[in-house]
């Protein structure tokens, strides 16, 4: 397991009820990466990223790791300035 799934895993459930969903808005093909939350666009500066996720790629080959626009991501704050992205969720 990587250690920013480890570290959501161990969040409480108050805590990951407060966890805000991310939608990315851009990522990739030489792009920067946008995320909104709140209804906020946030940008690269704003953001940390769970190393196993690529928002980088240049080719997309379909991997699951990619970023792409339209993954929703769990993201974790403290203060509302700096986010960290900690994984990409899907509906079960």
């Amino acid at each position: 397991m990587d250690p920013f799934a480890e570290m959501a895993a161990l969040l409480t459930p108050s805590v990951a009820k407060s966890a805000p969903e991310g939608l990315v808005l851009q990522a990739g093909n030489g792009l920067p990466l946008r995320v909104a939350a709140h209804g906020l666009p946030l940008e690269a500066g704003d953001l940390a990223v769970n190393p196993a996720l690529d928002w980088r790629w240049t080719e997309d080959d379909g991997a699951p790791e990619k970023l792409r626009a339209g993954d929703r991501v769990v993201l974790l704050t403290g203060d509302g300035e700096r986010y960290y992205i900690l994984c990409k969720v899907v509906d079960a």
